[in-house]
């Protein structure tokens, strides 16, 4: 998942197929990303929290 930080930080609204809220939104799909950079929008990549989770997960005793 990546957050995405519009030029306008007060905009709220639709774009992109995204719902924007104080000029952010998140997403992963990887066509809006790139179209999202391409027009100057800041994107933070959040894989790193995806992959604590998993590790979290991994972690678990399995139940029988």
């Amino acid at each position: 998942m990546a957050k995405i930080k519009a030029l306008n930080k007060n905009f709220s609204g639709e774009a992109y197929g995204l719902n924007f809220v104080n000029g952010e939104a998140e997403t992963s799909d990887k066509w809006t990303i790139t179209m999202l950079t391409e027009v100057g929008c800041t994107v933070e990549n959040k894989k790193k929290v995806k992959e604590d989770d998993d590790q979290k997960e991994d972690e678990k005793a399995p139940e029988e």
